[in-house]
């Protein structure tokens, strides 16, 4: 990827996303989608499409996915000193694929240590799988799980 963090922010900050940037070469794209295709065998495709929750706790490619220094260059550059805020819930779509190509959809979530964690009665989770991926957790918002156990 060569196009510059200032770049990708002024895109984001246009557009309000980002989208078709390469972030993986060719053969860390076969790799995955060759581990994504196990997880098709061994939950079901009806399952991979809607209920892969937490994956990245027990498959290490996945992981290694939200750890990609591309996608983490990404990351730092269009939520430098920003926060993005919306609902989890919030309703999305896009249009029907008629391709012979399987549709890949990876949903990470990265939020600053400084970000506090919430307990809301009304909608009780937990943050378990949180992991830090770069940084420190200097006010300890997230490991403190960790260190709890």
């Amino acid at each position: 990827m060569t196009t510059s963090a200032a770049k990708l922010q002024g895109i984001y900050n246009q557009q309000g996303f980002l989208s078709a940037l390469p972030v993986v070469n060719e053969t860390e794209l076969r790799e995955a989608n060759q581990a994504f295709s196990q997880l098709e065998k061994e939950f079901g495709e009806q399952y991979t499409q809607y209920s892969l929750h937490n994956v990245h706790l027990q498959y290490p490619w996945v992981r290694s996915l939200t750890q990609h220094q591309q996608i983490l260059r990404v990351v730092k550059a269009i939520l430098d000193n920003k926060s993005v805020i919306h609902d989890g819930l919030l309703v999305h779509a896009s249009d029907a694929n008629t391709s012979q190509r399987r549709r890949y959809g990876f949903v990470i979530r990265y939020v600053p240590t400084r970000a506090c964690p919430i307990q809301d009665p009304d909608r009780p989770r937990k943050f378990d799988a949180t992991m830090l991926v770069c940084g420190t957790d200097h006010l300890n918002h997230f490991s403190r799980k960790n260190n709890n156990n």
